[in-house]
C-alpha cells in the first residue's frame, strides 16, 4: 500500500513538472520599424517570455530582446540581435 502511494505521489510530481515547465510558443505578427532592427508587436505575445525569437520568411530565427512594453495599449518593441535580410519599406 505504501509503495502504491509513493508511486502515485511520484507520478503527480512528474505531471506537475511537465505541465508547468513546458515551453510555450506563441505566434503573432509585427512589423519592422526604424532601420529594420526593431519590431513593433503585441505585448500579449511577449509578456511572459523568457526568450524571444522572430521568424522571417525564408530566413532563420533571429533572437530579440524586449526593449519597451505597454500593457495598457498592448504594445511592445523588440530589438533584433542580428539584422534581418528583409529590408523595411521606404515611404
Amino acid at each position: 500500500m505504501i509503495k502504491i502511494i509513493g508511486v502515485l505521489c511520484s507520478l503527480g510530481i512528474l505531471i506537475f513538472f511537465l505541465i508547468f515547465n513546458t515551453p510555450v510558443t506563441r505566434l503573432g505578427s509585427g512589423f519592422l520599424i526604424g532601420s529594420g532592427s526593431y519590431v513593433f508587436t503585441y505585448h500579449d505575445l511577449v509578456k511572459e517570455a523568457d526568450s524571444i525569437k522572430v521568424v522571417f520568411p525564408n530566413e532563420d530565427d533571429i533572437s530579440a530582446t524586449l526593449l519597451y512594453k505597454d500593457a495598457n495599449h498592448n504594445l511592445a518593441v523588440l530589438q533584433l540581435i542580428n539584422a534581418p535580410k528583409v529590408k523595411p519599406n521606404q515611404f
